[in-house]
């Protein structure tokens, strides 16, 4: 006879604290400023992972909810490791910021996020996160309140969300853990598997790289999926079956009245906001696969794609605030990345979004909140005007960041701007356009921004009209 729920959830919840605790670490009282730093560089490289983990599997998610928390996590993540380096920063010791996780931990974390399922995925995430947290109080526990004063503020800032976080994972997606041989159930065989991954890096380190556990069965759902999943609520138009090649070249999604009923309306800036999950998952991508870069990159970058994903959220909240069902709107769809993308595909797609999505927005957007504070509706202004800010943000970040990933991918050193020049000129020759008529776009900066020029005048022209 099986245990009812409840019973079944304490007994999987002992079992999972016997094993956090046998693996839990042990400080030494009194640690000098070196040994404090080597602590601390661990603690980071362990955030760092859990914030690759979240992002890796931001496109396999299917529910908006775990979309959702799975950037704010990745998000929180990456400000932890900041609050981290920064302390590392004041004591001795060196820091190969650019060096990555050790391989070990990286590989361990990277098994771990091999899950069959969503399920899975949340019980190896939420191993290691509080193995992590075990080891933080472990810490705190004989960390000198005076000499280390200043650590023990950082590690406060830290695990200022904890709560927050083992919460939602508690009432969300591992409210109840479910035996392995449960429909759907993948909680308790994640579980054991993930203690097994854990207790052999040491093995590993000793260089037994046999001592890893065979991967139970089932392909993996993450990270990084060739195509990914979306909410069911939030149904993929219907376009790319709909029309030609010609016509898919020429095709401007936002101004497709069979994909939003506000497409002539200034309201449609909204709708807009609530598809930006698609940036936010290719932008995942590129957080995830490229390393070797300094850790302001990954900071950046973990806020550009938190932003994306409060910009859908934004836009999905006004919609159903408004009186709309979200399933009278077509989204972009599920995230697609061929098996044959390069790195330089992922990052002249990251040029493109900043430096010419991003950036030619401004004058359309600002144009949205005009008339959002006109027809009374500040709301929607409100978040207009911080979608304006976020994204000053981004073109920032392009521009700093764009010349680094092309030199990464090629070796080859250009500006920012000679890249988007370059990027924007190979767009416009795929849709048919002279050399001569690109000439002419390029003394013309609206011009040059493409598709966001068509949709910027559509959208001006019914800001100053409809509501």
């Amino acid at each position: 006879m099986r245990p009812g729920p409840a019973k079944f959830s304490r007994t999987m919840e002992r079992l999972h604290r016997a094993l956090i605790l046998q693996i839990m670490k042990n400080y030494a009282p009194y640690l000098s400023p070196d040994e404090t730093g080597d602590v601390l560089r661990d603690f980071l490289w362990r955030e760092f992972e859990l914030s690759r983990m979240c992002f890796g599997w931001l496109p396999s998610l299917e529910k908006w909810e775990h979309k959702w928390w799975s950037g704010q996590l990745g998000y929180w993540h990456a400000r932890h490791m900041n609050v981290l380096e920064e302390r590392i920063r004041e004591l001795p010791g060196a820091f190969d910021e650019r060096a990555g996780s050790p391989p070990v931990l990286r590989e361990a974390c990277v098994r771990i996020s091999l899950a069959p399922s969503a399920e899975a995925f949340w019980t190896g995430y939420r191993f290691i996160l509080e193995e992590l947290y075990r080891d933080y109080d472990a810490f705190l526990a004989v960390a000198d309140p005076v000499t280390n004063s200043p650590t023990i503020d950082c590690l406060s800032h830290v695990l200022l969300e904890r709560l927050r976080i083992l919460e939602w994972l508690a009432k969300g997606p591992l409210a109840v853990y479910r035996d392995a041989g449960t429909p759907g159930g993948q909680d308790l065989k994640w579980l054991g598997y993930s203690s097994q991954v854990e207790a052999a890096m040491s093995k590993v380190m000793d260089g037994d790289s046999s001592a890893w556990p065979e991967i139970p069965d089932g392909d993996p759902m993450g990270p990084l999926p060739v195509d990914g999943r979306s909410d069911p609520s939030m149904a993929a138009s219907d376009y790319r079956t709909r029309l030609s090649g010609k016509e898919l070249e020429s095709y401007e999604f936002y101004l497709d009245e069979r994909n939003s009923p506000v497409a002539n309306n200034v309201r449609q800036m909204i709708f807009i906001n609530s598809t930006e999950i698609i940036a936010a998952e290719l932008v995942a991508y590129i957080y995830y696969s490229s390393h070797g870069l300094s850790l302001d990159f990954y900071y950046d970058t973990a806020r550009h794609t938190w932003d994306e994903i409060r910009h859908t959220e934004m836009g999905l909240r006004r919609l159903k605030q408004l009186g709309f069902k979200i399933e009278q709107f077509r989204f972009w769809g599920p995230c697609h990345v061929p098996k044959k993308a390069t790195a330089l595909d992922h990052y002249q797609f990251y040029s493109d979004l900043t430096n010419r999505a991003e950036a030619c927005s401004f004058s359309y957007k600002r144009a949205c909140a005009e008339a959002f504070r006109k027809h009374g509706d500040i709301i929607s202004a409100v978040q207009s005007e911080f979608d304006i800010a976020d994204e000053r943000l981004h073109t920032g970040f392009g521009t700093k960041w764009s010349p680094e990933l092309y030199k990464l991918a090629t070796g080859e050193s250009m500006t920012a701007a000679a890249l988007v020049e370059r990027f924007r000129v190979a767009a416009l020759k795929k849709k048919g356009y002279t050399d001569e008529e690109i000439e002419g776009k390029k003394r013309i900066l609206n011009g040059f921004c493409g598709a966001a020029e068509g949709l910027g005048k559509h959208i001006t022209t019914v800001a100053a009209a409809k509501y």
